[in-house]
């Protein structure tokens, strides 16, 4: 069977959307109380754009999407722009899980704190 691109693209943008819905539900069910995931009418569009962002910067596995997403929801809104994360996901020597995996596992509280200090601000400069 071939697939052309239209209907790959197709296909794609169908799981990325029950990827989507699947995530969310998973997250307020663990999270109820978090205001982050309240927003119904943006939720799932702003999922689906992370999804996209997080394949930019190579991540392609359900795991890594789902921690790249819920870093964004749940940690700090723009996480990727921070100066010393950046640099961490446009590090070529790292494969892209080895990056994830470093932003997960080697920063430090003190760094995470900065990194939701920045995002606030950015967040507040950027009216969203």
């Amino acid at each position: 069977m071939i697939v052309r691109n239209r209907q790959f693209a197709g296909m794609q943008s169908f799981r990325d959307r029950e990827f989507a819905r699947n995530i969310i539900g998973k997250l307020k069910a663990e999270y109820p109380s978090r205001e982050e995931l309240a927003d119904e009418e943006n939720l799932h569009p702003r999922v689906l754009g992370l999804i996209t962002q997080a394949r930019g910067h190579g991540f392609t596995t359900d795991r890594e999407l789902r921690a790249f997403i819920a870093l964004d929801l749940l940690v700090a809104e723009k996480w990727v722009e921070f100066p010393r994360i950046s640099e961490i996901l446009n590090n070529s020597s790292l494969d892209e899980a080895s990056r994830l995996e470093y932003v997960l596992f080697n920063l430090e509280e003190e760094e995470w704190v900065a990194i939701r200090q920045w995002s606030r601000t950015r967040v507040l400069a950027d009216g969203s």
